[in-house]
């Protein structure tokens, strides 16, 4: 999975943890669970999908075709959360990166 698209696992759904001789754990091999892409997706308040839609994909193609051929928004709204979480994403690996 790539953590720079998705933000890796927000909430892991059971893994398998690998321990040394001495049981230290070593690794931690994640299995389902959620993205923080998701997570963030799902939590996108009506102000956070608005403003997405305004800063980012109110010039695209895919906008003037839904509104100028009558299409529900709801779809819309909905590609509007996914890109609200790839801009926290991206602010979240600018804040790591400067730190």
């Amino acid at each position: 999975m790539d953590n720079d698209k998705t933000g890796g696992m927000a909430f892991p759904n059971g893994g398998t943890i690998t321990t040394d001789r001495d049981g230290v754990p070593e690794s931690f091999d994640m299995n389902g669970g959620i993205t923080v892409r998701d997570w963030f997706a799902v939590n996108a308040t009506e102000r956070d999908i608005e403003l997405a839609i305004d800063s980012v994909l109110k010039d695209s193609d895919l906008y003037k075709s839904i509104v100028g051929n009558g299409i529900h928004m709801s779809n819309f709204r909905a590609w509007a959360r996914y890109v609200y979480a790839d801009i926290m994403i991206a602010e979240r690996i600018k804040a790591n990166a400067a730190d």
